[in-house]
């Protein structure tokens, strides 16, 4: 079950590792909570550009339609950046993904 705490603590980890912005992935659509949780985050400006969600909430059946419903930086500012997958070692699904510095 999915619940706000897990967009809490995906807020804990892009402080910690000092994130742009991080991307919850879930098996069941976000709870109004979650989206609430989410929103307190406020949202990532990069050169003064375009704002986006700083965490951002996408169940996995949403990542197969033909419109990927994230927010992501342009294509110049992604290819330049590293990306890290957050999971706990031996889980059988990732917990989320950040583009980290």
């Amino acid at each position: 079950m999915v619940n706000p705490g897990m967009v809490r603590d995906l807020a804990g980890t892009v402080d910690h590792q000092d994130a742009d912005f991080g991307i919850l992935v879930t098996l069941q659509e976000p709870t109004e909570g979650m989206r609430t949780e989410a929103r307190k985050a406020g949202v990532y400006k990069y050169h003064n550009q375009r704002k986006i969600l700083r965490l951002q909430l996408v169940s996995a059946a949403n990542l197969f339609k033909e419109f990927l419903p994230l927010q992501l930086p342009p294509e110049e500012v992604r290819n330049g950046r590293k990306m890290t997958i957050i999971a706990e070692p031996g889980a059988d699904e990732a917990k989320g993904g950040l583009f980290g510095e």
